[in-house]
C-alpha cells in the first residue's frame, strides 16, 4: 500500500506538470496540426500512466480519467473545441475540466450535485454495504455465475456513482459553479441507445460525439457524396454527348434520383453539373 501511494504521489505530480505545460505553453501555439504535435508528449504520458499502479482501483481510475477523456479532451483543445474552449480563465478550473469527468451546467438550477431523494441515497448506501458483506463471507463464491454477474454490475454502477458525486461534490464547490451529474437513473433506460447515450455516464459520449462521431459522420458524408457526384458527372456527359443536346434541367434531376442521391440536394447538384457539364446551356 505504501509503494502504491508513492506512485500516486509521483503520478500527481506528472500530471499537474503536464496540465501545466498544456495551459501555460500550448494554449499560446495556434491551433491545428501544430499544437496537435506539441501534445503529442502529454498524450503519451497519460496512455502510460495506469501502468505504474498494481491496484486495480487505482489503475481503472487514472485510464478512465486521464488516459481516456483528458486524452480525447485534449485532442479537441488542440482544435480550439470545448470543454478547454475558449481558454478557462484560471488554470485550477483547466485542471479540472482536463482531469476530471465533469461537465458545467449552461443553465444552473441548483446547487446541489445530488438532487435525488433522500432514500435513494440511503437505499444505495445499504445496498452497497450489503455487497461488500457478501464479498468479505465470500458468499459470492457460492452463488450461480449469473447471480453473481447480475450483482457484480450492481457493484460496478454503485460504486462508480459514489466516486463521482463525490469528485463532482468537491470540484463543485471549489469551483463555485454546478456541475451535471454524471448518471441519470440508468436501471430506468427504455433501450440500449437511451442508456448509452443519456443514462450511463453521460461524459463519456458527451466526449467521444466531438471526437469520434461527428467527424466520422463528415467523412463518410463526404465521400458519399463525391462519389454520388462522380457518377452524376459521367452520367450527364455520356448523356451530352450521346445526344448532342445540351444539358436539361429535368434529365439532370432524372439521372440524380437514380443515382442515390437525396431530393434536398438534387437543386445544388442539377446546376453545378449543368453549368460544368454544358456551360452553353441558359436554362439555368
Amino acid at each position: 500500500m505504501e509503494e502504491e501511494l508513492r506512485n500516486l504521489v509521483k503520478v500527481c505530480i506528472s500530471v499537474l506538470i503536464s496540465i501545466s505545460y498544456c495551459y501555460y505553453i500550448s494554449s499560446k501555439i495556434p491551433k491545428g496540426f501544430v499544437r496537435l504535435l506539441s501534445l503529442l508528449p502529454i498524450f503519451i504520458i497519460f496512455l502510460l500512466i495506469p501502468l505504474f499502479f498494481s491496484s486495480l482501483h487505482f489503475c481503472a481510475i487514472s485510464a478512465f480519467f486521464l488516459t481516456w477523456l483528458a486524452n480525447f479532451k485534449l485532442l479537441l483543445f488542440a482544435f480550439d473545441q470545448e470543454p478547454l474552449s475558449p481558454l478557462p480563465s484560471s488554470f485550477s478550473r483547466f485542471l479540472c475540466l482536463t482531469c476530471f469527468p465533469i461537465k458545467t451546467k449552461q443553465n444552473p438550477s441548483s446547487n446541489r450535485i445530488y438532487n435525488k431523494p433522500k432514500w435513494v441515497l440511503a437505499f444505495k448506501v445499504i445496498l452497497f454495504s450489503s455487497l461488500l458483506h457478501l464479498y468479505g463471507k465470500n458468499y459470492h463464491n457460492t452463488l450461480p455465475r449469473l447471480a453473481f454477474l447480475s450483482i457484480f454490475t450492481i457493484h460496478v454502477y454503485i460504486e462508480l456513482e459514489f466516486i463521482l458525486v463525490l469528485v463532482g461534490a468537491f470540484l463543485s464547490t471549489l469551483l463555485g459553479c454546478e456541475i451535471e451529474p454524471v448518471f441519470n437513473e440508468p436501471y430506468l433506460a427504455t433501450s440500449f441507445q437511451d442508456f448509452w447515450s443519456r443514462r450511463w455516464n453521460r461524459m463519456v459520449p458527451s466526449v467521444l460525439r466531438p471526437t469520434v462521431h461527428i467527424p466520422v459522420q463528415r467523412f463518410t458524408a463526404r465521400l458519399i457524396v463525391s462519389n454520388l457526384g462522380s457518377h452524376l458527372f459521367l452520367s450527364v456527359a455520356w448523356s451530352c454527348n450521346l445526344s448532342g443536346d445540351s444539358c436539361k434541367e429535368d434529365a439532370v434531376v432524372s439521372i440524380a434520383t437514380s443515382s442515390g442521391l437525396a431530393p434536398c440536394c438534387c437543386g445544388v447538384y442539377v446546376r453545378y453539373v449543368c453549368l460544368v457539364v454544358c456551360p452553353s446551356t441558359t436554362e439555368i
